[in-house]
């Protein structure tokens, strides 16, 4: 028994780290990306040293190890589901019933031009521009934001709305100078609603997942679309 100490020891001294490196890791990243490597790759570890303290068999403490992870990743697994759908479906629904701040950004991603809408459905929705100092103070405020590149309308067609021109047309008119503000809020909006008027959910997943597409504030639900796709 006492030629064992030194092992158990050791395995002591790689609970504390692992200990430390847990609490570095929840300060330093956040929850999306710490919990999954906390549960993945940390806790088995800690689970498999306490269980080789106890029986000090290697063999048995890996399968109780594993049996005790799988427990743990059955309960977790529907819980963290049932929270995220109850999480998409509160903001499903402030997406469609609340006012939105739609925002164009350039390359350089500072806004070309932004709208404040209250419905998804054009016949329904008033439109209000935003003005610079609206830009500048938009995250800041809890209101849902959608920002956009220009690449996310590069596939949108125009050609049977009132403005009747190409998708390329109209993002250079948005950032030309010699458009009025009035016409770059008409065009705009006429993008805009060219694009969610078959699949707005599908618009906007690709666009998120592409990166063309930004939603605050940034929900877990979103956080877990971007990853996922």
């Amino acid at each position: 028994m006492e030629k064992k100490e030194p092992k158990i020891k050791k395995w002591w001294i790689i609970f504390v780290i692992l200990l430390a490196v847990s609490i570095i890791l929840f300060i330093i990243f956040p929850l999306l990306i710490s919990l999954p490597i906390f549960f993945i790759f940390i806790l088995p570890i800690i689970i498999f040293i306490l269980i080789y303290k106890w029986i000090e068999k290697k063999l048995a403490a890996a399968i109780f190890t594993i049996s005790i992870c799988l427990n743990i990743l059955l309960i977790l697994i529907p819980i963290t589901a049932g929270l995220l759908v109850l999480d998409l479906t509160s903001y499903a629904q402030d997406f469609t019933e609340k006012p939105k701040n739609i925002i164009l950004i350039n390359n350089e991603e500072n806004p070309i031009l932004g709208i404040k809408i209250n419905s998804l459905n054009p016949q329904n929705s008033s439109i209000q521009q935003l003005s610079n100092t609206d830009l500048k103070n938009i995250k800041d405020k809890d209101e849902i934001t959608i920002e956009f590149k220009k690449e996310a309308f590069k596939n949108v067609k125009l050609t049977n709305t009132e403005i009747n021109i190409t998708s390329e047309q109209a993002l250079n008119a948005l950032e030309s100078n010699q458009t009025n503000q009035e016409m770059k809020t008409i065009i705009f909006f006429t993008l805009f609603q060219q694009a969610i008027k078959d699949d707005v959910a599908g618009f906007l997943i690709e666009g998120v997942k592409e990166g063309n597409i930004r939603i605050y504030p940034e929900k877990i639900s979103v956080k877990v679309i971007r990853l996922l796709f």
